[in-house]
């Protein structure tokens, strides 16, 4: 027979228009075989068995009212089985509309599948009424009660789903108690059928696209535990009818453009245990019913634009042990109740407007590991209890307003990796006791006004991976013992009083990359382990009084970025060795006393940036080689004795923004390739 047309049987089917019309024809004592032919003529050839099936239904009389009650879906079953299963010819009169529930399940599912595109069909594959899997319990993502085989699971998660769930008949479904269809492509509205689930207790469908409201009609998932819509585009407001659902646990509905104030109902679920709405459009100040949720082990609410104070109450969870409140518009000052939180390890109230002093109670945190407060308008000094938190590992206060010195107690932070307290007015000397820190990892101070000179016991902080001190008033030369620190990646010493000689074997560890110790007044050489130091990025020596020879001091440095020595009194000449530093974007050996020729190798450095050899005691021609420098953006080669005319390759120069070749001993004409250059300048 001819080909059977699915799609176009399906379309058909599910307007049931026809079906109605072949109802009509067997009440009215009319031929309903005549119409089923009528029916399957319109919508193309079909096969034999389609039609004998139609003629055995016909002969048997069932009853056409409950098959017309079923259409959709059943029409569906047909087409998926070539119409062999669509009715039952043998044995006792099979009367569609009588399936049972499983039935109803089985053929619920099998409306949705057809519903989604192509390739989530094909993820569905072994959904076949009649197929291997005889049973719809052998699904792929599909559970049943052991007894009842009725559906109790859906479990679609990362299926690669894309689709609506509108065509989901969640009411056949009466015994279901757990939906997970998390990490798909599900879009449109969660469906109104879905809050009938009288019996769901898991419902998972975060890391869609949906979208509409969470419907007040939530709260008729009485039995539901765990709820989890993040990371979709729900909006409107929170319902109140939330706090209807008392036996939560989790309740999850981050990052959807949720609006208007948490609803103080929420803290009418007792039980709750983890509570997430950040990253939303979330407004009004956090309700004080928060402190009811005494069984509450995280919260995690940041970036949102809620405002106002901490209320106290929070004081009263006792359990939890993740507060993230940070990137709000919380203001005031901490409550001192928060060191009621004995349990607590995580907390986190950065980048907010709070203000006022950290509170003693802080002290009481015998279990948090991670104190975060960054950003914020804290001030005063920190209290000396900040000692008693020995587990602590992480503590970042940068970006306050806090005063006084570093609290001695410091040194009881045995466990303390991470130590982050720039950009403060902190004032007074650095506590020898930090070295007794012997698990710290990161120490930043910069941007204070700390002053004296480096303690010797930094030496012994075997472990730290970065020293950063920028901008202080730090003075004294630098204690022998900093080149102890054979963890050492990063070195940050710039803008100081720092005199004395560089640590001389500062690079011995073969991991050291960052380097700088500008505007200080540091005199001698360069340190000699820098030579063989292939591991570094950044070096940044610039504005100092070093002496020694160039030439010899440096050796190549395959991941070198940036290099900056002016204002120091080197003399000797640039190294052609600097060209076999590919990843350099930034050479500026300037305002030294360097003399010689301009390498040609240097134009094999092919992503500079920026050159800067000015004020020197360079001397012969430009090498017309810098002109296939092509990333080049500033030249900078004024004040030496540099002769000859400018090569004409120097004009192939696009991206050039500043030039200057002043204060040399240059002859003929400009290049009329630098004509227009509105932005060079200096040339003579």
């Amino acid at each position: 027979m001819g080909q059977f047309y699915v799609n176009n049987v399906i379309r058909d089917c599910l307007q049931i228009k026809n079906f109605k019309q072949v109802g009509k024809g067997w009440k009215t004592g009319r031929n309903p075989e005549r119409n089923f032919k009528v029916f399957f003529k319109r919508l193309k050839p079909v096969p034999y068995r389609v039609l004998t099936t139609v003629k055995a239904l016909v002969h048997q009389k069932l009853d056409f009212r409950s098959i017309i009650a079923h259409s959709e879906a059943h029409c569906i079953t047909g087409v998926i089985n070539g119409g062999s299963s669509f009715f039952k010819t043998s044995g006792a009169p099979f009367v569609v509309g009588a399936a049972n529930n499983e039935n109803e399940e089985a053929l619920a599912l099998i409306k949705w599948k057809l519903s989604l595109d192509n390739k989530s069909q094909h993820f569905l594959s072994s959904w076949l009424l009649g197929g291997s899997s005889s049973s719809h319990c052998n699904w792929v993502g599909v559970a049943c009660h052991n007894k009842s085989k009725s559906i109790d699971h859906l479990s679609l998660s990362s299926f690669g789903l894309r689709g609506t769930l509108q065509n989901l008949s969640f009411s056949s479904f009466p015994n279901l108690v757990s939906i997970d269809f998390a990490n798909n492509s599900l879009y449109g509205d969660i469906p109104l059928s879905l809050y009938s689930l009288s019996k769901l207790t898991h419902l998972d469908l975060s890391v869609n696209r949906l979208s509409g409201i969470l419907s007040p009609r939530v709260a008729n998932l009485s039995s539901l535990s765990f709820l989890y819509l993040s990371q979709n585009n729900i909006s409107g407001t929170i319902p109140r009818e939330i706090g209807l659902l008392t036996g939560l646990q989790d309740l999850w509905i981050a990052t959807n453009p949720f609006s208007g104030s948490i609803p103080k109902e929420i803290g009418n679920i007792k039980f709750l245990r983890s509570l997430s709405l950040n990253t939303n459009n979330l407004t009004g100040p956090l309700p004080a019913s928060l402190g009811n949720l005494t069984n509450l082990e995280e919260i995690f609410l940041f970036r949102t634009n809620v405002f106002g104070h901490i209320p106290r109450e929070i004081g009263n969870l006792g359990m939890l042990r993740n507060l993230h409140l940070y990137q709000n518009q919380l203001s005031e000052s901490i409550p001192r109740e928060i060191g009621n939180l004995s349990n607590l390890g995580v907390l986190d109230l950065s980048a907010n407007n709070l203000s006022g002093e950290l509170p003693a109670s802080i002290g009481n945190l015998s279990r948090i590991s991670s104190i975060y407060l960054y950003d914020n308008s804290l001030s005063g000094h920190i209290t000396r209890d900040i000692g008693n938190l020995a587990n602590l590992r992480d503590l970042q206060l940068l970006a306050n307003q806090f005063s006084g010195e570093i609290p001695t107690e410091i040194e009881s932070l045995v466990n303390l990796r991470t130590l982050l307290l720039f950009h403060n007015q902190f004032s007074g000397q650095i506590p020898r006791e930090i070295g007794n820190l012997s698990n710290l990892e990161i120490l930043d101070l910069s941007f204070n006004n700390l002053s004296g000179p480096l303690p010797a016991s930094m030496g012994k902080l075997a472990n730290l991976g970065e020293l950063v001190l920028i901008q202080n008033k730090l003075n004294g030369s630098l204690p022998s013992t900093i080149n102890n620190l054979t963890s050492i990646k990063n070195l940050q010493l710039a803008i100081n009083n720092f005199n004395g000689q560089l640590p001389q074997q500062i690079c011995g560890n073969g991991l050291f990359k960052a380097f700088s110790a500008s505007e200080n007044h540091f005199t001698g050489p360069i340190p000699k382990s820098l030579e063989n130091c292939s591991s570094l990025v950044r070096l940044r020596l610039h504005r100092n009084q070093l002496t020694g020879n160039l030439t010899e001091a440096f050796g190549i440095y395959p991941n070198m970025d940036h290099i900056d020595l002016s204002g120091n009194k080197l003399h000797g000449e640039v190294s052609p060795k600097w060209g076999h530093c590919h990843k350099l974007t930034s050479l500026n050996f300037s305002n030294n006393q360097i003399s010689g020729s301009i390498p040609l190798k240097l134009a094999n450095a092919t992503q500079l940036r920026v050159l800067d050899l000015s004020k020197n005691r360079l001397s012969g021609n430009i090498p017309e080689e810098l002109g296939s420098l092509k990333l080049l953006i500033k030249l900078m080669l004024n004040g030496n004795q540099l002769s000859r005319e400018v090569p004409k390759r120097m004009g192939m120069l696009a991206d050039l923004e500043c030039l200057n070749l002043a204060a040399n001993n240059l002859s003929g004409s400009i290049p009329k390739e630098f004509a227009g250059r509105k932005r060079s300048s200096g040339y003579g």
